[in-house]
């Protein structure tokens, strides 16, 4: 029922962005994940050993910080597969440069985590947690500002931030559920954090993913487009700006997300007129990647609200006593 549910939500996902969220495919598909869903507790009544104990979800704080750790893989993880795509697509590096910009990231959250815990450990998860989330929806923002021809320390300090977040956010998150249960159902609340992690991981993928295809049309037409300059070094031209326009515009609204890259523009053979459409392109992909970064910036935010719900761990609570009797 689980992978059931993720699949046909991800389906009504991208059924709803190509046909329309009222479509019978989007409706069809997100009843079925609704479905799965509801099937889920229903199949793990009267079992004596179930997959997933969902009776850990009676302590809020665990339940929160689960809610919390979904918003987080979504922002991170997504992230991560559209940061080097757009690091290649709009601002032209290649795979070995990409890695090295994406280094400061890696580093600072090696740094941070170890941080993060002590820190949690002497305040509380609640002030560090909220912390890392205005981190990653500042470090999002920053990504969101990034045009082509930003300079490169931009980009730098955004993953930097990136990295001090995810060091503050994830790993406190899991500290301050795992502290909630009792220390005999420790194996089981790992399963459940587990499989909601690589879940998050793989929805927050495909949604991100779909949100930047749903962009490429918008941003087309958003985006200026004056080839007069470019079409006036060619004699052999004899279409007028506004139809290479439109066929500019119909070719980025058709465009497709490939995995690794995206389609461009056609090259016509004349240096002026492909170095408008290279130009054109790359600011229709860095508006359309822009939205997304500011839609991950957005979903951090509303983060922080869940984080004001985490508490420290208590040596013995009524909760972890009826949580133990369940």
């Amino acid at each position: 029922m689980l992978p059931l549910a993720a699949g046909t939500f991800i389906a009504g996902i991208a059924f709803g962005v190509a046909d329309g969220w009222a479509s019978i495919n989007s409706v069809t598909m997100f009843g079925a994940a609704v479905l799965a869903a509801i099937g889920i507790p229903l199949g793990l009544r009267g079992t004596d050993e179930p997959l997933l104990h969902l009776e850990l979800f009676k302590d809020r704080t665990f339940s929160w910080a689960m809610v919390l750790s979904l918003l987080i893989v979504t922002v991170m993880f997504g992230s991560m597969l559209l940061i080097p795509l757009y690091l290649q697509e709009v601002h032209g590096y290649n795979a070995l440069q990409t890695g090295l910009l994406l280094l400061p990231q890696a580093v600072t959250a090696a740094f941070a985590m170890p941080l993060g815990g002590m820190l949690t450990d002497r305040i509380g998860p609640r002030p560090v947690v909220v912390g890392g989330m205005i981190l990653l929806a500042v470090g999002s923002v920053l990504l969101a500002q990034i045009q082509v021809d930003s300079p490169i320390s931009l980009v730098v300090g955004a993953l930097l931030l990136r990295g001090f977040a995810m060091g503050f956010s994830m790993m406190p998150t899991m500290s301050a559920a795992l502290a909630r249960v009792p220390r005999q159902y420790t194996s089981r609340a790992s399963s459940i954090t587990n499989s909601l992690q690589r879940i998050g991981s793989s929805v927050g993928i495909a949604v991100l993913v779909t949100i930047l295809v749903a962009q490429f049309a918008g941003a087309a037409s958003s985006t200026a487009c004056n080839p007069s300059a470019a079409l006036s070094t060619s004699t052999h031209h004899t279409v007028t700006a506004s139809q290479v326009c439109g066929q500019l515009k119909g070719e980025f609204s058709n465009v497709q997300f490939q995995g690794s890259s995206t389609s461009q523009a056609k090259t016509t053979g004349v240096a002026a007129v492909d170095t408008f459409t290279k130009r054109y392109a790359d600011n229709v992909l860095s508006t359309s990647f822009d939205r997304v970064f500011a839609f991950t910036a957005i979903l951090s935010i509303i983060g922080v609200i869940p984080a004001l719900f985490l508490r420290k761990p208590e040596k013995s609570s009524t909760d972890q006593a009826a949580l133990a009797a369940a």
